[in-house]
């Protein structure tokens, strides 16, 4: 009886989870080994939500450009930092994108330091620069914090779907993605 009891309260439990009208969250993510190696992170809503913040470990968004280091995670106040691999999120109008600089640069997750992008929301990660700039389309340089780079290191395909690229250097780690209808937390 105990059990019966205990699988009727689990299916209506979920049943009320469902039928909810907070959104409902689809998370996949897998690994590409490389130097360093990234997670991505795939998020479906069955609502339209927004990505508020994104935290790793004890490092927030809200608190500046994430970056990996040698010692783990933290925020810094510049997209481009010697000696850390910084991840963020640019966003364009259709055009050039461009990573200028000594550094090392994936652009929506491909190697490359300059990209034909389509208006949106676009995440850049750098490796190791120390003096850096970003092309946007259109003419405008960037060379620190400005309206068209954020914080929050993700690429959004919609109001329903965007993925994040996380750099990671060793395994124990715990990403947090914080949205409007909810939060979301990945270990890896």
């Amino acid at each position: 009886m105990a059990v019966t009891l205990a699988l009727s309260y689990t299916a209506y439990s979920l049943a009320d989870f469902h039928v909810s009208s907070d959104p409902v969250y689809s998370v996949s993510s897998y690994t590409v080994y490389g130097t360093p190696s990234f997670l991505s992170i795939r998020v479906n809503s069955s609502a339209p939500t927004n990505a508020v913040e994104f935290r790793v470990d004890n490092a927030s968004s809200l608190s500046g450009f994430l970056a990996l280091t040698p010692g783990g995670y933290s925020a810094v106040g510049n997209f481009c930092s010697a000696g850390a691999t910084t991840f963020f999120s640019v966003l364009t109008q259709t055009g050039m994108l461009a990573v200028s600089g000594s550094a090392v640069s994936w652009i929506d997750g491909i190697e490359t330091s300059s990209a034909q992008v389509q208006q949106g929301r676009h995440e850049v990660v750098i490796a190791g620069g120390s003096d850096c700039t970003l092309d946007l389309p259109g003419g405008t340089v960037v060379s620190g914090p400005s309206p068209s780079v954020s914080t929050l290191p993700m690429e959004s395909e919609s109001s329903q779907s965007c993925t994040f690229l996380v750099p990671y250097n060793s395994a124990g780690h715990v990403a947090t993605i914080v949205f409007d209808g909810g939060t979301q937390v990945v270990d890896f």
